[in-house]
């Protein structure tokens, strides 16, 4: 899904018609870009699950009824889904209901509640890992072979490294 940009002009030239026509053309585009890929990419997965779940149950996904969120969430959890897994589920639906145009409250009881007994009872901590440090950065561009291929993987490595970039911003920086 995408932002609808619509407009309302009083009687815009030709001319002025065009460019703000361009301009929406520009504004979508960046509104598109406000997450990275793979944030859309899981948020229409999460989505796509949800209307699948309300499909199989008979509920209405668009708009979804807090109550339907707070089922989903329940269900989730209890088939063993982690905190951080739901709450992004719960990102997703919520995001999908304001690009339609529809208001969900995430704070309605329904869904509030339900979430935060998921994160009591199933905790929310998650496993943190060693931060790597500028001596093993080194240790690992030292360790690589001196061809054209270690040089590309060093280049990687640290342009990963200065740039705090994750795997998968790396990667869209390759392809």
């Amino acid at each position: 899904g995408g932002i609808a940009m619509t407009l309302q002009p009083i009687t815009p030239a030709p001319a002025a018609l065009q460019e703000l026509q361009q301009n929406a053309e520009s504004a979508r585009g960046y509104a598109e870009n406000a997450r990275a890929i793979n944030t859309r990419r899981a948020y229409r997965s999460d989505w796509r699950q949800f209307e699948a779940w309300c499909g199989l149950h008979g509920l209405a996904a668009m708009p979804a009824a807090p109550a339907t969120v707070g089922l989903h969430l329940a269900d989730m959890a209890d088939m063993g889904k982690k905190p951080a897994t739901i709450q992004r589920r719960l990102v997703a639906i919520a995001y999908a209901h304001r690009l339609a145009g529809y208001d969900l409250d995430t704070r309605h009881p329904a869904i509030r509640e339900v979430f935060a007994g998921i994160r009591r009872k199933k905790g929310t901590a998650q496993v943190q890992k060693r931060a790597l440090l500028t001596e093993d950065v080194r240790a690992m561009a030292r360790a690589l072979p001196s061809n054209a291929i270690g040089a590309r993987d060093r280049a990687l490595l640290l342009l990963g490294f200065a740039g705090a970039l994750r795997r998968s911003e790396l990667l869209e920086l390759i392809v």
